[in-house]
């Protein structure tokens, strides 16, 4: 029976995790998908429109076809935009080529989603075919992997929060430090790209990312917690019907 409990919390520890996974990518992908009006207001907000010389329109056509290719429905980043009354490509090569390197870590990420599916599918269906009651423990110990998980997530917050320039920098160093020829450092002169994105966007965006992974997280938590609640009444229920029939639990 021992062995049984130690397999079920095994099995939903890895759900746990798996699951935590789906969530942080879908958190993710929403807060930079689900409201292209918060881009509009960032770059009102830092000006983007005068550092740029694009209009704010200019530089929302930009921003959807950017957000298509890091999502692959665009091959080339290449989109015209009207910058001091001359219509010319908004990217330089450079440019493009870093931004290769990102659409590289977004398709990875929703790859990293579709893996975390199969392996919840997968879990589950061996789980089921080696009648392994999983689901018993798997409320609670959602409950503790998601506090860790939340533990991290502070800790880190608090890390970038004391230099996030300095925090920025070393996110580009660990993740597009994978070909030897990466280009990640652009001229504020030159480029258009940082001047429609700058570090303060960054900031905010990073912020918003974090609001919509606790919030997703937090669903998930209430939801485990009533499924407890629930599971916790009904087996209640089945002790109360034991005792009153007197029969011995198997």
């Amino acid at each position: 029976m021992q062995e049984k409990i130690h397999r079920g919390g095994l099995i939903s520890v890895i759900l746990s995790v798996l699951l935590l996974g789906v969530i942080i990518v879908s958190a993710c992908e929403t807060a930079f998908y689900i409201d292209f009006g918060w881009y509009e207001k960032e770059y009102e907000k830092y000006d983007c429109d005068d550092h740029t010389g694009v209009a704010i329109d200019g530089l929302m056509e930009v921003t959807r076809y950017m957000m298509s290719y890091l999502r692959g429905d665009k091959e080339v980043l290449s989109v015209e935009a009207e910058v001091k009354g001359e219509t010319i490509d908004f990217f330089n090569d450079e440019e493009r080529d870093h931004m290769v390197d990102v659409q590289f870590l977004f398709l990875k990420g929703l790859q990293l989603r579709r893996i975390c599916l199969f392996g919840i599918a997968l879990v589950i269906l061996l789980a089921v075919l080696f009648k392994r009651k999983f689901w018993l423990s798997f409320p609670g110990i959602f409950i503790k992997v998601t506090a860790a998980f939340f533990i991290l997530l502070g800790i880190l917050a608090y890390v970038v929060s004391l230099n996030f320039n300095r925090a920025f920098m070393i996110f580009h160093e660990i993740f597009f430090s994978f070909r030897e020829d990466a280009n990640w450092m652009f001229d504020v002169n030159t480029s258009r790209m940082i001047n429609m994105l700058p570090e303060g966007f960054f900031l905010d965006m990073a912020v918003r990312v974090a609001v919509f992974c606790v919030g997703f997280v937090l669903f998930a938590v209430a939801a485990a917690i009533v499924l407890r609640i629930f599971m916790g009444i009904k087996d209640r229920r089945k002790k109360k019907l034991i005792d009153y029939y007197e029969i011995d639990e198997v």
